[in-house]
């Protein structure tokens, strides 16, 4: 009976550490981001106009929701979106978020000194399409994040050409805080 409690006692423990590290890791995601790649099922999704050919300016935690800053091209210029991406039970790297549909947010590949690859599935009118992005700190990405990029597009059953690189010019830059 005493070892029952003991063991009891220590996964409970486990579970709130856990939960704290992984509370503090999403943290770690805070501050600014640039969006260095793209790559979608649906290419008109991620295509110059797109409606996911928006660019991450900030990300922020709250209560282990997403929050961010992105920037959406538009005629002469870019405006600031706000949107939150809320945690699901389900998964501590999983959220939904509602933007042009629908959509569940997975963190793929979480180094949040340098960068993040995030996918999400979009149901929006009865389609579904798989949308994925290549954040990184710096404006430039180093070609080991390109390369973890591909390799988990492909894992995701994405194609190479169905993946869009990014240079500074196509990002709103002049618009970024």
């Amino acid at each position: 009976m005493h070892l029952l409690l003991l063991t009891v006692g220590l996964a409970l423990v486990c579970g709130l550490w856990a939960h704290e590290e992984q509370e503090s890791d999403l943290s770690k995601l805070s501050g600014s981001w640039y969006i260095s790649a793209l790559a979608s099922n649906n290419s008109a999704l991620i295509a110059p106009g797109g409606h996911f050919r928006v660019f991450i300016n900030t990300l922020n935690t709250e209560d282990g929701n997403l929050l961010g800053d992105i920037l959406v091209p538009e005629e002469g210029g870019c405006s600031k979106v706000s949107l939150v991406a809320f945690k699901t039970e389900d998964d501590d790297r999983q959220f939904t978020m509602e933007f042009w549909g629908h959509n569940e947010l997975h963190l793929e590949e979480v180094v949040p000194s340098e960068f993040l690859v995030l996918y999400l599935i979009n149901l929006y009118e009865g389609e579904t399409s798989l949308v994925a992005n290549l954040l990184v700190r710096k404006p430039v990405a180093e070609k080991e994040f390109l390369d973890t990029f591909e390799d988990i597009c492909e894992e995701l059953g994405l194609l190479k050409e169905q993946i869009v690189f990014l240079d500074q010019t196509d990002r709103c830059e002049k618009f970024r805080d």
